[in-house]
């Protein structure tokens, strides 16, 4: 080949490289400029969402967000002393003899509220899902007092609760742990 063809095969080459590199160029910034601009009409998209809300994004609606739920929060706890007026209390000092005594003595009342086992709502020696206490000679942990007091006022209101909206017999109730009980059958009319 002579001088001319090379040097005119050299910059054809290089002219190819240099298109090519131009092309490759230009390709990536339309690439980036049409993400770029999906990306925008997207946060447009959002703001426009925004500002046509309800509840426009501004700082006095974020002020008042935060009162309303200062508020709200207020009201919450004034509830929650509220409702803890029904609660019951338990008694301090109380002997886990005195609990037995008081629990058999209540035991008594609730096994003469009406039902329709010849006229009572429960069978004779019905232990109220405490049976070994208030029918046997169990006695109540020292270290549960409070959690059986509350047991035993629940078991005691839920009793004349069923007898009052005239169930026929209360069959079984057993405590679930510390906040539950278990009522498992009740007849009722």
């Amino acid at each position: 080949m002579n001088k001319i063809r090379i040097v005119m095969a050299s910059v054809g080459g290089a002219a190819l490289l240099a298109a090519l590199a131009v092309g490759w160029f230009a390709w990536s910034a339309w690439d980036a400029k049409v993400e770029a601009d999906m990306n925008a009409d997207a946060a447009r998209g959002q703001i426009a969402t925004l500002k046509n809300a309800a509840v426009p994004p501004t700082k006095e609606a974020a002020e008042a967000f935060g009162e309303n739920r200062n508020t709200l929060e207020a009201w919450r706890e004034e509830a929650f002393e509220l409702s803890k007026h029904g609660d019951t209390a338990p008694e301090r000092g109380l002997t886990p003899a005195a609990l037995k005594q008081r629990m058999v003595d209540n035991a008594r009342e609730l096994m003469k509220l009406p039902g329709g086992v010849n006229g009572l709502l429960v069978q004779q020696d019905f232990g109220f899902g405490f049976g070994g206490i208030v029918n046997g000679r169990d006695m109540p942990d020292p270290g549960r007092m409070d959690e059986l007091q509350r047991q035993w006022a629940e078991v005691m209101f839920l009793a004349r609760a069923l007898s009052a909206v005239g169930a026929v017999e209360l069959v079984k109730i057993a405590p679930h742990g510390a906040d539950s009980f278990i009522l498992s059958s009740i007849h009722a009319v």
